[in-house]
């Protein structure tokens, strides 16, 4: 049995077990010495466990992650929807680092642009919902191109 959590009242321990119990010892175990059992199939539980703890961020980046790139970082915003933030990320990096780059950042400040006339015109109702999803997804497409052409090539 291996050691998972201690509860919070600090009266109970919980253990997992790599073999399964019947229901009679489970019940023995949990009433005489506080101990739980999880699932004869522990590695359906871990993944569980993982999944449930990737969802709400609670995994830790260890020396054997690989690093995320700075494209996989903008496309996983793209697809988060985190448009606004990403077009901030993009500009400042593009001004610091590519700023002789006229043509990529002409089309950058265009598609900047172009989200954030959206944007106000969402703010203001002046734009219906089927057509502002409809140019927030030519916009998103537009980035997603640029990511691939441009970003991806430079190995960010």
């Amino acid at each position: 049995m291996h050691f998972l959590q201690k509860d919070a009242n600090r009266k109970a321990l919980k253990y997992a077990a790599n073999h399964a119990f019947d229901e009679e010892i489970q019940a023995f175990m949990v009433d005489q010495f506080q101990i739980i059992c999880v699932p004869a199939r522990i590695a359906e539980f871990v993944g569980e466990l993982h999944r449930r703890c990737a969802e709400a961020g609670h995994l830790r980046a260890t020396a054997l992650a690989a690093p995320v790139s700075t494209f996989d970082k903008w496309t996983r915003m793209v697809m988060d929807d985190q448009l606004d933030e990403l077009l901030e990320d993009m500009v400042a990096w593009f001004s610091l680092h590519r700023s002789q780059d006229q043509d990529n950042m002409g089309e950058l400040f265009n598609v900047n642009g172009r989200f954030s006339s959206l944007d106000k015109m969402q703010k203001r109702g002046t734009i219906s919902l089927a057509d502002a999803q409809l140019q927030r997804n030519q916009i998103r497409d537009t980035i997603l191109d640029f990511l691939h052409d441009v970003v991806k090539p430079l190995q960010l």
